[in-house]
């Protein structure tokens, strides 16, 4: 897979008013076909083509992109940079939610434990909801929370104590409300008003874990359901908050979130109603691993969870053999079995990216160009790999 992405370096990560394109290009890699349109900040038009399972690479073109951005900046919270006016160009601050506007939701304890769904302490799965008005009753927008993994037993047992692996203590209004999830006409005006649910994530693997037993670990039971969290969460939308009625569904997530979409994107849609027009919008999850280097690493951290283990990618884990199935974790080759609609949404430079992957410790502004170029090179070797 190879990746171009042209852009300038702005002060903080912002997705500017210009033509962005995403198309497909001949060449041997393992995404599939793919052409999104974007223009301008007021129209968000996808346009993406059915897969047809052969090699093909994703270029990004454009004149600017998400610049600079840290890995929590690409769907939630970016700002929207449109014409010059004042009236155009909004912060979080401007556009954030009242708790009046939002109702924090726990599972019932009756429910977590019919459907077998806990954060990794044991509590009970949770997400924010927020209801769509003037118009966007029908619409929503379904937004899988990132923050990271936890690779290990003891990794896991650290990230229990941490807000990514409980719902104990929840802010009453979820950070990061800008952007595609703002309620601001001006800065937001196609989405603004439609229904919005913000699922919390507390599992520590993309939504994905599913192993069957809890696991004690140093006096303390560790659960591994991310899929089931999912599952459980979703049946109560389609109960209880109306998204049975739905008539359009965005299905999005940024980093350990957006991982989460690639993987569930076509089980999230066969949850809904067929008339619904679905579409996924994944964010920052195109990590620029690896594989040779990444393989044992993925495969440890899908046995500690059970990730491939759960119902929700059938179509992926089909496609390659037993031994090959640790592929549907990643992206860059989960992405070829994907049905259904999608815009892939990354940055130029990735903070996490750069500084975790690439081992590049400075911002773009900072970086010499000789330190640049060799992190643009290395990059290129990598997803060439892919």
């Amino acid at each position: 897979m190879e990746v171009k992405v042209t852009s300038d370096c702005e002060e903080r990560s912002a997705l500017i008013d210009s033509a962005v394109v995403v198309q497909e290009t001949d060449g041997p890699s393992s995404l599939k076909d793919l052409t999104v349109n974007v223009a301008s900040q007021g129209s968000l038009q996808p346009e993406v083509s059915r897969p047809s399972h052969r090699s093909s690479r994703l270029l990004f073109t454009g004149v600017t992109v998400l610049v600079c951005a840290a890995v929590a900046c690409a769907i939630v919270g970016v700002t929207v940079v449109g014409s010059p006016s004042a009236e155009a160009t909004t912060t979080r601050s401007q556009h954030r939610r009242s708790t009046e506007q939002v109702e924090l939701v726990r599972l019932s304890a009756d429910k977590a434990r019919e459907t077998g769904a806990y954060c990794l302490d044991g509590t009970v799965p949770a997400y924010y909801f927020m209801r769509g008005f003037s118009g966007g009753e029908d619409k929503w927008r379904v937004v899988l929370e990132g923050g990271g993994y936890c690779e290990s037993l003891a990794q896991c047992y650290a990230h229990s104590f941490t807000e990514f692996g409980t719902s104990r203590v929840l802010r009453p209004v979820p950070a990061g409300l800008g952007g595609f999830l703002s309620n601001n006409p001006d800065s937001n005006p196609e989405f603004y008003n439609w229904n919005t649910v913000f699922v919390h994530y507390c599992d520590g693997s993309s939504f994905t874990g599913n192993r069957p037993e809890p696991v004690t670990y140093r006096g303390k039971t560790l659960y591994f359901r991310g899929s089931r969290i999912l599952d459980a969460i979703l049946n109560d939308l389609l109960e209880n908050r109306g998204l049975r009625n739905a008539e359009r569904v965005i299905l999005a997530g940024n980093s350990a979130g957006g991982m989460a979409v690639f993987r569930h994107a076509d089980h999230v849609r066969s949850m809904l109603p067929s008339r619904v027009q679905f579409a996924a919008l994944p964010g920052s999850a195109l990590f620029v691993w690896d594989p040779r280097q990444i393989q044992r690493a993925i495969i440890r951290h899908a046995t500690v969870h059970g990730m491939l283990d759960g119902p929700d990618f059938p179509a992926c884990t089909r496609a390659y053999p037993q031994g090959e199935r640790w592929k549907c974790l990643l992206p860059q080759f989960a992405v070829t079995q994907v049905q259904s609609p999608m815009f892939v949404l990354h940055s130029a430079y990735d903070a996490w990216v750069l500084r975790n992957i690439l081992r590049i410790e400075c911002s773009t502004q900072s970086c010499f160009n000789p330190v640049f170029t060799q992190a643009l090179s290395r990059r290129s070797k990598l997803m060439s790999s892919s």
